[in-house]
């Protein structure tokens, strides 16, 4: 009965949304994201369930005045962004003047994702790109990502963006993950082979 209602507990439970993708680390630089310069990245996803968040690496430059837009998209067959699921919108005060983790919410879309999904990220803005490039935006380069590639104006890039896509896992994958926890947590409450019950 305890398990039962630990289980119900954590499908209710699972309606927060957990970490799916996270390509972040060391920054190797940011890329112009403004008039005439748009950047994607692809991400393949890791669990079946519903997108709600992306977060993205970026600045602006301070003196911005047109907002920021993350748009996801679907990918052709050759891997590079192609049809446009739905998009977010930020304006220059929801970004700071240093490189951190924005998140765009997406989860009014209702985007179902399986296991193996390769779609794509995209930043835009109409930004002003002039000396002194204060009212641009730079998305943050980071380490290498096995699970997609970057492009800029749609042109294969040779690095990848920093990115963290966030998901609420279908109610099969809430259970499985509450069940490896409880599996965890008993591991720890056993002590010399004895459970304490």
């Amino acid at each position: 009965m305890a398990l039962t209602l630990g289980v119900l507990a954590m499908v209710a439970h699972a309606q927060a949304d957990i970490l799916d993708q996270d390509n972040s680390g060391p920054i190797g630089g940011g890329s112009t994201v403004a008039t005439g310069f748009v950047q994607a990245q692809t991400f393949t996803v890791g669990m079946d369930g519903v997108l709600s968040r992306i977060a993205a690496g970026i600045k602006q430059g301070g003196s911005a005045v047109e907002d920021i837009t993350l748009t996801l998209l679907t990918t052709d067959v050759g891997g590079a962004p192609d049809s446009i699921l739905t998009s977010a919108v930020l304006t220059p005060g929801d970004v700071g003047t240093a490189f951190s983790f924005v998140s765009f919410d997406i989860s009014s879309a209702n985007v179902a994702v399986t296991t193996g999904d390769l779609l794509a990220i995209q930043l835009s803005s109409p930004a002003a790109n002039n000396f002194p490039f204060s009212q641009r935006y730079d998305w943050a380069q980071g380490p290498s990502y096995a699970g997609g590639a970057a492009y800029t104006n749609g042109t294969n890039g040779n690095f990848d963006f920093q990115f963290q896509t966030y998901l609420i896992p279908e109610p099969a994958s809430a259970v499985l993950l509450f069940l490896g926890g409880l599996a965890l947590a008993t591991r720890r409450r056993t002590r010399g082979g004895i459970a304490n019950l």
